[in-house]
């Protein structure tokens, strides 16, 4: 994907199988290194103090992950892209924060699905088309 910040992916999720089958599927569905974060302030460690520059994160929240964290991400990057996956259980709390996700997706959703919004992210990057939250 030329044209494209050339950053990795960050995938954040408290379960290591999603990381990891996000991971998988992303690295080969976009073609760029993928980086795990088991919560919120590993992610924000990568950032803040590893000088990541993430070209997406994606975040499948759990009970670990709280909105505050959330926001707390959004706040420390400007123009972060952020894919954000959320339980119907949780989906109350985190409703406030769907507009200001590049895409805001329900759980249940398969692992194809989200590595399908992450590389339509991408590509509007890539673009310079924006594509509304779902």
């Amino acid at each position: 994907m030329e044209g494209v910040t050339a950053g990795p992916i960050l995938v954040v999720s408290a379960k290591w199988q999603t990381r990891a089958l996000l991971a998988a599927e992303l690295g080969e569905r976009a073609e760029r290194d993928v980086l795990p974060a088991g919560d919120v302030d590993q992610a924000l460690g990568l950032i803040k103090l590893a000088g990541v520059e993430p070209a997406v994160v994606v975040i499948d929240v759990g009970r670990r992950i709280r909105p505050e964290g959330v926001e707390r991400l959004l706040e420390a990057k400007d123009g972060l892209r952020l894919v954000l996956v959320v339980s119907g259980l949780r989906q109350a709390s985190f409703d406030r924060l769907s507009e200001r996700c590049t895409a805001y997706l329900r759980r249940p959703v398969p692992i194809g699905t989200i590595a399908q919004a992450v590389v339509g992210v991408l590509k509007d990057q890539e673009t310079g088309v924006s594509t509304p939250p779902d």
